[in-house]
């Protein structure tokens, strides 16, 4: 997790980084696996909606709106006091 990136547009993502190469769907694998992991849901609640051979994709979080909410601040927070 890096924390997240302003587009220039306005909208925020969350920037990952992950090692696996796009290949075969390793990377888009990868993201869904960092993401269930950080947020604490089942692999299960993360769809990949769109990019899927791009960059920049868009995923869908299933799952108790507020727990997902509170992993999310406490990811960014983290990564604000790292530094990342």
């Amino acid at each position: 997790m890096t924390g997240l990136h302003g587009a220039s547009n306005g909208p925020l993502s969350l920037a990952l980084k992950v090692c696996a190469l796009p290949d075969k769907g390793a990377a888009n694998k990868a993201v869904i696996d960092l993401l269930a992991k950080a947020l604490g849901v089942p692999k299960s609640c993360i769809s990949l909606l769109s990019g899927s051979t791009k960059r920049n994709k868009t995923v869908l979080v299933r799952g108790e709106p507020q727990q997902i909410e509170g992993s999310l601040t406490c990811l960014l927070s983290r990564c604000a006091r790292e530094g990342n």
